[in-house]
């Protein structure tokens, strides 16, 4: 595939464990019939989808037990670029980060909350004016990176409005334009004392794919076909 999608599956062995096997039915003793190089393949599947005209991709990662994490997928292809670059000479120098998206239980929570006491917002210290830096007393090395930004609660109000943390929430999905990166809310339900952040509340969704007759992993062909219509699902919520 081309244009900035790729469907890639990564494959991986767990080796260098040797244990005597038995027929988990019977109990009957099968012996060490593994080397130490031997190791059973996983796939790890990656189904990534260009968004139109911006600099970031959409990803829907499959999460394998046995397999590799997406945190390793990216240090691996990092560590790719880092050749690449080497042997290349190129003027640019590529890599790759990840964020995973909020779920939609972020905001459906807050719905349900009966009062909120803490709104806190996380920012890059970048979008910060310079005055506010001079009223903190410290030079700008001294101060993080990301700064956080307590709201006041409303006077009379046991809540913050809805607009406002929609409008907030909006402004922490814009990953081209938005400044917040992170948005906590403090505060009680019918459950008693509550907290959430968009930091927290990452995106799980459960596909329904069709499994290898064998071996049981996900059939390749059905894990894309289903990754590709979520992802569409999703291009259209946003």
């Amino acid at each position: 595939m081309k244009n900035g999608n790729y469907n890639i599956i990564f494959k991986s062995a767990k080796y260098n464990h040797v244990r005597n096997e038995i027929d988990t039915e019977t109990l009957t003793e099968l012996g060490t019939r593994k080397r130490k190089q031997d190791g059973d393949e996983e796939k790890t599947h990656l189904c990534i989808r260009y968004n139109a005209g911006e600099y970031r991709f959409l990803a829907v990662h499959e999460s394998n037990h046995y397999g590799i994490t997406l945190h390793c997928i990216v240090d691996y292809l990092n560590t790719q670029f880092i050749s690449y670059n080497e042997d290349t000479n190129d003027e640019y120098h590529y890599s790759i980060s990840y964020e995973i998206m909020p779920g939609e239980d972020f905001l459906s929570s807050i719905k349900k909350a009966k009062t909120m006491s803490v709104l806190k917002l996380v920012v890059s210290k970048e979008d910060i004016k310079d005055d506010f830096l001079m009223f903190a007393g410290r030079t700008e090395a001294e101060i993080d990176d990301e700064v956080e930004i307590c709201l006041k609660r409303p006077k009379g109000a046991k809540r913050f409005p809805d607009n406002l943390i929609q409008a907030y929430f909006d402004n922490s999905q814009d990953k081209a334009n938005g400044k917040i990166k992170k948005i906590t809310i403090k505060g009680t339900n019918t459950a008693g004392q509550f907290e959430v952040d968009t930091e927290l509340m990452k995106m799980k969704h459960y596909l329904s794919v069709a499994a290898e007759t064998v071996t049981n992993e996900v059939n390749s062909f059905d894990f894309f076909l289903k990754a590709q219509e979520f992802i569409e699902e999703t291009r259209n919520k946003t």
